[in-house]
């Protein structure tokens, strides 16, 4: 009630539109994550396992592309914590295994996709879709060759932990590799790189207008005084420090809407908080994720704490901080902190 239709695609549930569903779910993932991973009951490890599935569905049909980043780069994180620990790799090639089943039902899906009149075209999930062929292989051949490999290690008894350079080098390949993929296939007609267009990943349009936003903050940051720079115009003044630079330019886009944030945290804290808010705030993230890495050998459950908080730092790069899932970070920070004490 009271959303008008052209913004109800916008609300997949009762947390609130796709980013901040999505930005919820990066908290959310890894927890299933490492449960799947670590538990001994087989029902909890099932019903874990279904749960993964639906979640990294939600987040692949969230038409978050941050989601799908945020998704990608905890996997390789959480692939580089197992990479020594048999047992727990066994369990990471089955996340794999799930989550490529997870990505090739959303393509099998496609056609359905459409039953709602929203404008979605430009999300890379939908791009895909229109695509399906190279990625329905793709998922179809990680599938596969995770399931085959984690059975593999199943009856290998000694020697995987001699293997933790290889996998991790693999892992890096691959995430180029997958990185790549993506770029190219998409490349073409909708997406061009480098170069001028409509959906250039250097024009004012690039990312639902993230291109023109990011632009609008880092001009205002500049046109700045030395105390602006330094200390910030204020926490939620970002409305009026670019609005009184851009004024005619922030309409022409975003006609009477106010443009409140820079949609993306760390750019928007820059210009809010300064420099020297920025660097104490993206402190707080950095130095938690090395302590937790450097107890990650006394307590493997770090783990989830460190994906999850790398989850969100990738997703709020393209997005902003909400009630819903800026508190729950800070009280995986504390986690961390607590774990290391």
């Amino acid at each position: 009630r009271g959303i008008e239709d052209v913004y109800r695609h916008e609300f997949l549930s009762t947390i609130g539109q796709k980013t901040w569903f999505s930005s919820y779910l990066m908290i959310a993932i890894p927890m299933s994550l490492h449960l799947f991973a670590t538990v001994k009951n087989k029902t909890i490890g099932a019903l874990a396992g279904i749960s993964l599935f639906i979640e990294v569905t939600a987040a692949f049909l969230s038409y978050s592309d941050s989601a799908l980043l945020g998704v990608a780069v905890m996997l390789v994180v959480m692939g580089f914590m197992y990479a020594g620990d048999k047992e727990g790799f066994e369990r990471y090639l089955e996340m794999i295994f799930i989550v490529s089943l997870s990505f090739f039902a959303v393509i099998l899906s496609g056609p359905y996709l459409y039953v709602f009149d929203a404008p979605v075209d430009e999300a890379v999930i939908m791009k895909i879709v229109n695509r399906p062929i190279p990625f329905m292989i793709t998922s179809f051949l990680c599938s596969g060759i995770s399931l085959m490999l984690s059975l593999y290690l199943r009856k290998k008894r000694t020697g995987f932990e001699k293997q933790k350079g290889l996998i991790r080098t693999v892992l890096i390949l691959l995430a180029v590799a997958g990185t790549l993929t993506v770029i190219f296939v998409l490349s073409g007609k909708d997406v061009t790189l480098f170069a001028k267009g409509t959906s250039s990943f250097t024009s004012d349009s690039w990312g639902n207008n993230r291109g023109f936003i990011w632009r609008i903050a880092i001009e205002t940051f500049s046109q700045g005084s030395i105390k602006d720079k330094l200390f910030g115009v204020g926490p939620d003044l970002f409305y009026n420090a670019s609005d009184r630079f851009f004024h005619d330019e922030i309409y022409h886009v975003w006609g009477v809407s106010k443009l409140s944030n820079a949609h993306n945290e760390f750019l928007n804290m820059l210009v809010t908080e300064g420099i020297l808010g920025l660097v104490a705030y993206a402190g707080l993230f950095l130095s938690s994720m090395m302590t937790g890495i450097r107890c990650l050998k006394k307590d493997t459950s770090l783990i989830i704490l460190v994906a999850a908080v790398l989850a969100y730092m990738v997703h709020n790069f393209f997005c902003y901080q909400q009630c819903i899932s800026t508190p729950l970070v800070f009280i995986v920070l504390g986690m961390i902190v607590k774990k290391d004490n």
